[in-house]
């Protein structure tokens, strides 16, 4: 099985000591590097600052020609219909096929973004599924609906595009039922490798009842790659503070150690059933942290 290693861009402050790192160099070291994809996450405020999603994977699209570019997930139901369709053609048109539409409906925190965007949060669910269902049509250059607007407007999008690989983000059930109503993977994170395998055979038995192809199976790895590890990494800091991960559990889904443990984190994983493995490197030089993940990749693929 081909296993793609993917690693998120540096559009977000908080992952890098306090800054955003140049998201143009990140993406042509990745590729350099033997990565397989750059990918990154999606919000419109947060805590640290952060970078727009689509104009930083425009931009690692300008300067690369092999790599995937990819949402991790993208809060679809954030946006304009429209001008979403329009962004994601866009973007797969720039990028010669290239992209990974990345799906989540998110959550409801502090500061709420869906009040900011004037969505009601209440309506995220039903609105990602619309938004979902209406994008095949969208990305032909014919006329279609907004299935998520009032009044259901018809509208022509252009350039067409080719309809990107779609991952689903979640680890709900229903989360689970929209990636096979929808897409063609499963995004998961924070999962231990037993967990995903359960979600994976889950996920198979939900295809099976509608009849539908078993969607892949992918999971983000948050991971601090160096030889020397600290207890008081960042990684751990995020996961059992920004996240409220105990540590025995934080310990199970993140890597603080080498290339080489991380490559054994992705077997694992691997075994679990994935075939897309999306780092998240925490640490002041990405470049850096890119190197250790090519290595780890290259250790897995033996």
């Amino acid at each position: 099985m081909s296993v793609h290693v993917g690693a998120l861009l540096p559009i977000n402050a908080a992952r890098g000591g306090g800054r955003i790192a140049d998201v143009r160099q990140a993406a042509r070291h990745g590729e350099a590097v033997g990565l397989d994809g750059v990918w990154c996450g999606d919000h419109l405020t947060s805590p640290s600052p952060i970078m727009d999603s689509t104009v930083a994977l425009a931009a690692a699209a300008a300067v690369t020609e092999r790599i995937a570019i990819g949402y991790s997930v993208l809060l679809l139901a954030l946006r304009q219909q429209a001008w979403a369709a329009k962004q994601l053609a866009s973007l797969q048109y720039l990028s010669g096929g290239r992209l990974r539409l990345g799906v989540g409906i998110g959550g409801v925190g502090t500061p709420n973004e869906w009040e900011a965007a004037g969505i009601p949060s209440g309506t995220r669910a039903a609105r990602t599924d619309a938004m979902l269902a209406a994008l095949p049509d969208l990305f032909t250059g014919e006329p279609a609906p907004l299935t998520a607007e009032d009044g259901r407007p018809t509208v022509t999008i252009g350039p067409a595009a080719e309809m990107p690989e779609v991952w689903i983000g979640g680890t709900s059930e229903a989360a689970l039922r929209r990636t096979v109503a929808y897409g063609q993977g499963w995004l998961a994170a924070l999962r231990t490798p037993d967990q995903l395998a359960e979600g994976a055979a889950k996920l198979a038995a939900i295809a099976g009842e509608k009849g539908s192809a078993v969607p892949k199976i992918g999971t983000m790895v948050f991971a601090s790659v160096t030889d020397s590890p600290s207890p008081d990494s960042a990684v751990m800091r995020a996961l059992t503070g920004g996240y409220g991960l105990p540590e025995e559990l934080a310990a199970q889904v993140a890597v603080n150690g080498s290339a080489e443990q991380l490559a054994e984190r992705f077997a694992e994983y691997v075994d679990a059933g994935a075939s897309t493995l999306l780092v998240v490197p925490f640490g002041e030089d990405t470049l850096v942290q890119y190197d250790h993940i090519a290595h780890a990749r290259e250790l897995l693929h033996g």
